[in-house]
């Protein structure tokens, strides 16, 4: 989704290549971060009446999780 979404801004002249590639490289270390910090939580669209959102859902954290630290 991200990457049609990326061609769709590119084709529109709505962004240079630069702001694409900068902004996968901001997702990628965003996701590393979070895959790091063991944060578990889900992340889903969300199409409230008036417009589009994202949800974020905490998940816990795993017995195992717990005893790590």
């Amino acid at each position: 989704m991200a990457g049609y979404v990326a061609a769709s801004r590119l084709n529109e002249g709505k962004h240079y290549l630069s702001d694409v590639i900068f902004g996968a490289a901001v997702g990628i270390l965003v996701a590393r971060t979070v895959e790091i910090a063991n944060a578990r939580f889900a992340v889903s669209p969300t199409l409230p009446p008036d417009g589009v959102g994202v949800e974020f859902t905490w998940l816990g954290s795993s017995d195992a999780d717990l005893r790590s630290r």
